[in-house]
């Protein structure tokens, strides 16, 4: 059993989610967990009382019951909670510790949490400690800047080291899995960034001109004090960000990606992501692969059933099918015959992975292809909602050997085309399994517009580095397209759609995504960070 302190918010809550995830059995702790247990959207957990600020009524000894396990916050009356957890018969504790535990100058967080790090030691209990820098979740303070229009800071030329949060939930779900990593300190960090750079992201995000004003401590400090921050510790991050503006206080390291051996917050295609998000949400999952024992390896998630399917093999279409109420379907060979197999075997509903090019009003290969498989799905009398994306985000890991190399060279650079992000699509997915309102419709998922200068200077900007783009002829990119196997006629087409774009909108961007999730698609700079590592 693992007990998760403070698993209604922040970090806490993410490590719970990937908990479940991989069927990990676990209890969570929260000052309020009858209120928890409502708002959170994993259910399969038992929640008890936790408060560090109450260690009699919160009962430590209650929540440490039959635990062997502890993902563990900072707070008052660590050291009982350690003291508690030995008597307990816990073997492992997680300690979310900062990086500032390794600041050669004098740190009152850092030593906070180095004391703690020390009773754990010395409590013989054993321990794997994750040393994070700030989170990107504490940019949250802009937003009420944000939203009035103008952003005010201290050192806007202060470069900090951020995290993403689910990358520290991950690292501290492989810590409570993997004994390699016992006895060891990981220092978890992502990217550099100064507040000018995450207001300007802000900006091209939300298409609005933010100004930042740089402003002295003094005016700073009655910010702070608003919101309760104790002199002793904002005086400190100003002291931090004011050396970040001369000197690299923090090293960047490497730890993240040398754990979840992928760079931070690496994702899959579409299949993996509905896959993740539907177990995330308790879904009942079964997964199709060519292999599916070296998937069931490769997942992360491990509470699923994996079984044998392959487009060019009906005869695994049936034992597939087996029980299954509603199927995430891609397009593939023999796709009518599966559909037949899926209303024989009682299947209700349907969601279908179809094209935008469905939607163009001159003859299309590639909408054709989807449109047959629409068709087949109606006429079979089941429930579908078809999803019709358009170009994916994840396309532009093409560019990688070119920006690699220092130039990128393609077709008709200028020409804008809509991208969507791969998690966008599969959140959308998700849901469709799950409001039968979207039943019958045909929602177009589209992001944003972009060309291949607007992506390569997104990228110019991230990796800090020059890229020149040349145009080169359809000829010369259709030779291309061959090494890679693509259909000539798939690629001609995509050639023709970029031609046209240059002087017309073929595709209108819709707003359905943010219809259906109450929030607007993820951007190319959202994707990048996910992709970033592959690109240097």
């Amino acid at each position: 059993m693992i007990f998760i302190t403070g698993a209604s918010g922040g970090v806490g809550s993410l490590v719970l989610e990937y908990a479940v995830a991989q069927n990990l059995p676990v209890r969570a702790g929260s000052r309020d967990p009858t209120k928890s247990a409502v708002k959170s959207k994993v259910k399969a957990v038992e929640w008890i009382k936790f408060d560090y600020n109450d260690p009699y009524s919160s009962s430590f000894a209650a929540c440490l019951h039959g635990v062997d396990k502890m993902f563990l916050y900072n707070g008052p009356n660590a050291d009982k909670i350690v003291s508690e957890a030995k008597h307990a018969g816990v073997k492992l504790i997680v300690f979310m510790s900062t990086s500032l535990v390794t600041s050669e100058t004098a740190s009152n967080i850092g030593a906070a949490h180095a004391a703690v790090e020390k009773v754990i030691q010395e409590s013989g209990i054993d321990f794997v400690f994750l040393r994070g820098c700030e989170y990107m979740k504490n940019e949250m303070r802009l937003i009420p800047m944000v939203k009035a229009g103008h952003v005010f800071t201290i050192y806007l030329k202060s470069r900090g080291l951020y995290v993403h949060e689910r990358d520290v939930a991950e690292v501290g779900i492989a810590a409570l899995t993997r004994s390699d990593l016992i006895g060891t300190a990981p220092i978890l960090t992502g990217w550099r960034y100064r507040t000018e750079e995450i207001v300007e992201l802000i900006s091209q995000r939300i298409g609005k001109e933010i100004p930042v004003t740089e402003i002295s401590e003094e005016i700073a400090v009655e910010g702070m004090k608003k919101h309760g921050v104790s002199e002793e510790i904002y005086r400190e991050i100003f002291e931090m960000k004011r050396r970040w503006v001369t000197e690299e206080v923090l090293r960047k390291s490497d730890d993240v990606e040398r754990i979840l051996g992928r760079p931070p917050r690496a994702s899959g295609g579409v299949g993996s992501l509905v896959l993740e998000y539907a177990v995330a949400q308790g879904l009942s999952v079964r997964a199709g692969s060519r292999d599916p024992t070296k998937s069931a390896e490769k997942s992360k998630i491990k509470t699923i059933e994996w079984v044998k399917f392959d487009f060019d093999d009906p005869s695994t279409f049936a034992d597939s099918l087996r029980g299954v109420e509603k199927v995430f379907l891609y397009n593939g060979a023999n796709s009518d015959k599966f559909v037949t197999e899926a209303k024989n075997a009682g299947v209700k509903l349907i969601v279908f992975m179809s094209s935008l090019f469905v939607n163009l009003e001159t003859e299309s290969f590639v909408g054709s292809v989807h449109e047959s498989v629409e068709k087949n799905i109606k006429n079979a009398g089941i429930d579908w909602v078809f999803l019709r994306g358009c170009e994916y985000m994840k396309n532009e890991m093409r560019l990688i050997p070119m920006v690699k190399n220092g130039h990128v060279f393609t077709v008709y650079p200028k020409s804008k085309g809509l991208y969507v992000h791969e998690r966008d699509i599969a959140e959308v997915a998700v849901t469709a399994f799950t409001r039968p309102e979207l039943v019958g419709a045909a929602p177009v998922l589209t992001g944003w517009k972009y060309n291949t200068e607007d992506v390569v200077g997104v990228i110019e900007k991230r990796i800090g580095k020059v890229i020149p783009v040349t145009e080169i002829s359809e000829e010369v990119a259709g030779e291309e397209m061959k090494k890679f196997g693509l259909p000539e006629r798939m690629f001609r087409e995509v050639f023709a759609v970029k031609r046209r774009a240059m002087s017309e909108e073929i595709f209108k961007k819709s707003d359905d995504i943010e219809k259906i999730l109450g929030k607007p698609p993820r951007t190319f700079e959202d994707w990048l960070e996910e992709k970033v590592y592959y690109f240097l």
